[in-house]
């Protein structure tokens, strides 16, 4: 029985053993409490955290135990060191960004692995609150009703003083301009952070402004901060009840023409080279230029954006892609597809024609006769097309001859003798340039005859040698030579008559 009383000796002195352990354990249990913390939403981006760390048994500060301190889940850093006369411990932090943060201090005894920790946590907001005011649809600041919709929208809560108050005594939103807010159509979209407001528009305008802007410091947000107006807080609405109009043109050059005894404009060109044509607005509209190439339409030519500059979606051009040598092109445009800034339909325009030809045109030139005995020539220019600019300055004289033909002299001799028929001819004033005629006549008329034309044994070639001729037979032997010369000429002529009669018929010389 000596074994059994060992035994029990042994599980007493077990049993003392694990209450002493126990006894200690409790014994190093330590705390971590705070006496000082920022506010759970601070205005300030620094904090300070005052903080003890004490035995929970109330034997006082833990002499030897390791503190650390760490904030927003960073690597946790040793804060200080407790000597056993340290009460209270002082952390600071600065530059804290604005949000949420959490801060956490823990102590252990260095020879245990357990620690004690205290976490705190709390908001940094630095910024005011404010808010932004803009329409809830349609094109941004442009209308053409005689209401709209307006979103107020703040950057957080701003429940002090009351928050955000529109009703039929006072409202935050202010109108300036010819229109005014409509209390009872308020809407709370999202509790202290959204809502929606309807603003009429005075019927009495076509177009106009309103200037919409929030009230100053109506309002205060968790942290302590007065409401405060941005670029944002303030909303100019433009309205226009006017019908937006467009024009399309082109850089081709315009020319009057009077067709019917009516002044016409036409444009046309043959230059197919950089070739253009713009739609224009009166004020912009929303459409992208594919979108208004969708509503265009064109006659024998492709259109394709020329994707540059549209002046503050007014003006849009399209690159003009032929399709034959000769077109007449009209360019339409679908207004009804094009909505303007204020949310209207596009009034249409007429439709742009212009010709494209690069065809030369055939020209013919002609005469009411071919011959004439005028010194002025009409002459008829006929184009197969109408041509523009033309001049007579366009007119080339490569080569050119005037025929000048005589007009026909007859005179008639009642005598036989042929002295009194020289005496006559002498008596003309004109007499030298009567015998030059005539002798030029022979000329004219036998120029092409291998003979000549002969008076007498001698020959006759030029006018000047038949006026010699004649004057020297005159004085020598008259009757001889102008007989000869009466035979010549009526040889020549194939006529028949008795020399007495005589008819002289002017001939023609040709001057190039």
């Amino acid at each position: 029985m000596v074994w059994k009383s060992w035994g029990a000796v042994f599980l007493l002195v077990f049993a003392v053993a694990a209450a002493l352990l126990c006894s200690s354990d409790a014994a190093d249990d330590v705390s971590v409490s705070f006496s000082k913390t920022p506010p759970r939403v601070s205005r300030s981006a620094s904090a300070v955290f005052t903080f003890q760390v004490l035995h929970t048994n109330g034997s006082g500060p833990c002499q030897d135990c390791v503190i650390t301190c760490k904030v927003d889940g960073e690597r946790a850093s040793e804060c200080g060191r407790n000597n056993g006369t340290a009460v209270v411990m002082s952390m600071r932090y600065a530059r804290l960004k604005d949000g949420n943060h959490t801060f956490a201090a823990c102590a252990g005894r260095r020879r245990r692995r357990t620690t004690t920790c205290a976490t705190y946590a709390w908001d940094v907001d630095t910024v005011a609150p404010t808010a932004s005011v803009k329409v809830k649809a349609g094109a941004a600041g442009f209308t053409s009703g005689s209401n709209v919709s307006v979103l107020v929208s703040f950057s957080e809560p701003c429940p002090g003083g009351g928050g955000f108050t529109c009703n039929a005594t006072y409202c935050h939103l202010s109108v300036y301009g010819p229109g005014r807010v409509e209390p009872s159509t308020l809407q709370v979209l999202r509790p202290a952070l959204q809502y929606s407001v309807d603003v009429t528009i005075s019927p009495d305008l076509l177009y106009g402004r309103l200037i919409l802007v929030m009230a100053k410091g109506f309002c205060t947000d968790a942290a302590g901060h007065h409401f405060t107006r941005t670029a944002n807080s303030t909303f100019t609405l433009r309205f226009d009840r006017r019908s937006d109009s467009m024009n399309i043109g082109s850089s081709i050059p315009e020319k009057l023409l009077q067709i019917e005894g009516a002044t016409r404009v036409v444009e046309a060109t043959n230059d197919d080279k950089d070739l253009r044509v713009y739609i224009s607005f009166a004020e912009p509209v929303m459409n992208s230029s594919s979108e208004i190439l969708a509503a265009l339409t064109a006659t024998d030519a492709l259109l394709t954006p020329t994707n540059r500059s549209t002046l503050g979606n007014r003006r849009f051009g399209y690159l003009v892609k032929r399709t034959t040598n000769t077109a007449v092109v009209t360019v339409s445009c679908d207004g009804n597809s094009i909505i303007s800034r204020q949310g209207t339909p596009v009034s249409s325009s007429d439709p742009y024609t212009f010709l494209y030809d690069n065809q030369r045109p055939s020209v013919k030139l002609a005469t009411s006769t071919v011959r004439t005995s005028s010194h002025n020539i009409p002459v008829l220019i006929k184009f197969a097309k109408p041509v523009f600019n033309f001049t007579s300055s366009a007119l080339q004289l490569v080569r050119a001859y005037t025929q000048r033909r005589y007009r026909r002299l007859i005179i008639w001799f009642r005598s036989t003798s042929p002295r009194t028929l020289l005496r006559t001819l002498q008596e003309i004033p004109t007499y030298r340039q009567i015998v030059w005629k005539f002798c030029s006549c022979i000329i004219v008329i036998d120029r092409d005859r291998d003979d000549g034309n002969f008076c007498g044994n001698r020959s006759i070639r030029h006018a000047a040698d038949c006026h010699n001729i004649l004057a020297t037979g005159v004085r020598g032997h008259p009757e001889a030579v102008f007989l000869c010369r009466i035979r010549a000429i009526t040889k020549s002529l194939g006529w028949s008559m008795e020399f007495h009669t005589i008819t002289i018929i002017s001939g023609s010389t040709n001057n190039r």
